[in-house]
Order: C-alpha cells, then sequence, then structure tokens
C-alpha cells in the first residue's frame, strides 16, 4: 500500500491561479504607490518566493513516497536520497490533524520518542485504521 497525496496536488493546481493572481495585484500596487527601488525589490522577492513555493510542492507531491508493508512502513525522499523504515513495533501513538481539505496531516509517535509527520495524506483515517492494526 502507498499513501498518496493526489487531493492536495489537485487542490494546489487549482490555487495556483488564485495565488498568481494575489501576486500581481501586490507587484501592481507596490510598483504603483511605493518608491521605485525597494517596490522592485519587494516584487523580485516575493516572485522568487512564489516560484520557490509552486517548486518546494511540486516535488514533495512528485518525490516524497510512503510505501506501507507488511512489516514496516518506509519514507523516501529521493532528492534528499533520505530512505528511513521504521517497524510497526517501534509506533506508540498515531494521530490525525483535521484539515478542512479532502487530504489530512498523519503523525506518528514512537516508542524511542521520535516522531514522524506525514503532510498532505489522502485517507487519512483509512492509514490510521492500518497502521493501528499492525501496531
Amino acid at each position: 500500500m502507498k499513501i498518496t497525496r493526489e487531493n492536495h496536488a489537485s487542490f494546489m493546481f487549482k490555487a495556483i491561479p488564485l495565488i498568481t493572481l494575489a501576486y500581481f495585484l501586490q507587484s501592481f500596487l507596490y510598483l504603483k504607490y511605493a518608491p521605485l527601488g525597494p517596490a522592485q525589490e519587494v516584487v523580485s522577492c516575493l516572485g522568487l518566493g512564489l516560484v520557490g513555493i509552486f517548486i518546494y510542492y511540486f516535488i514533495h507531491d512528485r518525490f516524497h513516497n510512503v510505501v506501507l508493508y507488511p512489516t514496516h512502513l518506509e519514507i523516501i525522499f529521493k532528492p534528499l536520497q533520505i530512505n528511513h523504515e521504521c517497524f510497526y513495533r517501534e509506533i506508540a501513538n498515531i494521530e490525525v490533524i483535521e484539515a478542512k481539505r479532502s487530504f489530512h496531516h498523519v503523525i506518528i509517535h514512537l516508542k524511542n520518542g521520535e516522531i514522524l509527520k506525514l503532510a498532505h495524506v489522502d485517507n487519512a483515517y483509512n492509514v490510521r485504521k492500518y497502521l493501528l492494526e499492525r501496531v
């Protein structure tokens, strides 16, 4: 079983035009009413931040994979070469943080005090149920 983030990706796809429109509106207002030198710097910083956010979410949704096996879960993030395995017997508690969208955050507390955070998870309650059945 693989944890998916398709609902988050579709939400971001719908939100990108609105966020981009807000950027252009802010840029217009800064360039019209603020002194030109600082306004250009602010607009540049806002634009770089906007591009950075889009790139971050694309990379996160595309390359951050969580795979559930019969005895353990594996967290993989290829750009940083992260590959973390967690056996189900190490899990102490599992929380689902509610969101007002169709995706939630899953927080896994391990017995050694470590915390694993899984963001933007589809069907988070099913994932929690699956994990609790194997603890």
